[in-house]
């Protein structure tokens, strides 16, 4: 293909500063071609003073050589037109300018034509400059900037197409909580209601024998006899029961607001079973702190474990022992069906009714150490448990802390999941070191009985609030979301939902009792408003002036 005349030449790129510069000029000393840049600087060099640089290809093409240029008058000489230019004094001069009585006599002078043909090079060099490397990294830069653009813009939709994909989950989420705390609503009105339902027939019942005793002692008033007058008020005086109740119904039973009275509630013991004599007649075991541990059947049966026994105590009944098993029970609780569950070293066993003992599930190790059973709101089981036997010996000298880990299995003994819980804490298999629940919240409740605090995790094991708690014994959460728990000298803690402290009470004396100094038991709800409270000789049934 022919070119025009006025296109460059291909050359070589600069063999000094190695850049994509167009290289007219070669050292003919050192035979190696030179940028614009470069050969100026070429010759600054001691050593390369004396070289030679010339030009390796024509910049101008035969236009310009042949272009005439315009006449220009001198300044100073009007009758003469500038033909040279003096280098010293960097200005255009004519004939008369340079002669021997001239300021300009001896300078270095250059023509004009010759002038002209370097000052076009010049232009040219500027040229080529701007356009190969100006220019270009202009063009880089926009380039940069388009990519940068087109680089946001697709993460602007990305992102907007994210949002836009994900508001429909969003507004199904919504309408899952709202549908949540409505059912929670309808279940707090259920509630209300069975308790209304319930204290309506008592206060009813009440109502009847108060119009009897009523009746009776009208008929009393026509007795002619005053021996028996003063016996028949005699007797209704000593039996009569007394309402004094001044808080009003909405008060006692609150409203289908958020409206947590629970710093209001009282408690009462109202049974009380004696224990001692016959757990003493079966329970004949080394003097050491044994674990206590209470569960309530649906149907009111009550069944406690003590080191190796396992009693039954049914309503209106004496107990009786159920199982007597080869170790020490950690732990029991009933599932839905009313199957009763063991913790015993590194087993969970069943009981079916009268059927026998069988497993339910092992720990994949058997030294795991279990500490607490509970039911998890879906109906799972869950075991919390350490592994006290895998520090090495520079661990165990240094104390190291112990990390908690829950095991969640079906009903039918699969496992599902195991949660590990960062809840670091020192190992004692003399005494029951942590105690674990699930709230309304789904929320895994730990009672920390050697570090004394309550922990509160999600199902990922990710604390959410944590309470110290003074000497506790034991723990269980309400079926309304509020937290007992049960420390020394009879005294309950109740915390809400969130963990904040919002009442204290002392069991014992509320109710006018002596202390009986016992630093074992156990908790365990009955129903919404009664709590089972074991101790190392007694049984008692507590009852809530409303339900937590």
């Amino acid at each position: 293909m022919a070119t025009s005349s006025n296109q460059l030449v291909q050359i070589p790129l600069c063999t000094f500063c190695k850049e994509e510069k167009i290289t007219e000029w070669i050292c003919s000393d050192c035979d190696k071609p030179l940028c614009y840049d470069c050969k100026r600087c070429h010759l600054w060099v001691f050593e390369r003073k004396d070289h030679k640089i010339v030009r390796a290809i024509p910049l101008r093409s035969k236009v310009y050589e042949k272009q005439k240029l315009k006449n220009i008058n001198c300044k100073d000489h009007k009758d003469h037109f500038y033909t040279n230019y003096c280098i010293e004094c960097q200005c255009l001069v004519c004939p008369e300018c340079v002669s021997i009585t001239s300021c300009h006599m001896g300078h270095s002078l250059k023509t004009i034509n010759k002038l002209h043909g370097e000052t076009l090079e010049e232009l040219d060099l500027l040229e080529i400059y701007i356009k190969q490397t100006l220019l270009g990294s202009v063009t880089q830069k926009l380039k940069s900037l388009k990519d940068w653009y087109n680089f946001h813009e697709k993460k602007f939709e990305e992102g907007k197409e994210n949002i836009l994909k994900h508001t429909d989950d969003l507004r199904k989420r919504i309408t899952e909580y709202s549908d949540k705390l409505l059912d929670e609503l309808e279940q707090t009105f259920a509630r209300n209601a069975n308790f209304i339902s319930q204290e309506k027939l008592k206060l009813e019942q009440f109502q009847k024998e108060l119009k009897e005793k009523i009746k009776f002692i009208n008929e009393s008033k026509f007795i002619d006899d005053i021996e028996q007058i003063r016996k028949d008020i005699s007797n209704e005086s000593t039996n009569i029961k007394y309402f004094d109740n001044k808080e009003s119904i909405v008060n006692i039973f609150g409203c289908l607001q958020i409206f947590d009275r629970t710093a209001d509630v009282e408690c009462k013991i109202t049974n009380s079973y004696n224990l001692k004599s016959f757990i003493d007649q079966h329970h004949q075991e080394e003097y050491k702190p044994s674990v206590l541990s209470v569960a309530i059947s649906n149907d009111g049966t009550i069944f406690f474990a003590k080191g190796k026994h396992l009693f039954e105590l049914k309503p209106v009944k004496s107990p009786q022992v159920v199982v007597v098993l080869g170790s020490k029970i950690t732990d029991i609780l009933f599932l839905e069906t009313n199957e009763i569950i063991f913790a015993v070293d590194g087993f969970i066993l069943v009981k079916k009714g009268h059927d026998k003992i069988q497993t339910l599930y092992e720990l994949e190790k058997s030294y795991y150490f279990i500490l607490s059973l509970c039911r998890s709101r879906d109906g799972n089981i869950m075991i919390l448990y350490i592994k006290p036997y895998e520090q090495t010996l520079l661990e165990i000298f240094l104390k190291k802390p112990y990390t908690f880990y829950i095991e969640v299995i079906s009903p039918d003994g699969f496992k599902v999941k195991t949660i590990t819980i960062r809840h670091e804490t020192r190992f004692n298999n003399e005494v029951k070191m942590a105690i674990m629940t699930e709230d309304r919240n789904k929320n895994i409740c730990i009672l920390n009985l050697i570090d004394r605090d309550v922990k509160s995790y999600n199902q990922e094991g990710k604390l959410i609030w944590q309470q110290r708690v003074y000497s506790p014994i034991d723990m269980v959460s309400t079926p309304l979301g509020s937290t007992v728990v049960f420390c020394e000298r009879e005294r309950l803690l109740i915390l809400n939902s969130d963990g904040k402290f919002v009442k204290m009470t002392n069991l014992w004396a509320e109710n006018n009792l002596q202390y009986p100094g016992l630093h074992t038991h156990s908790l365990c709800f009955k129903n919404n408003g009664e709590l089972a409270v074991l101790s190392d000789e007694k049984l008692y049934i507590v009852q809530f002036s409303f339900a937590v």
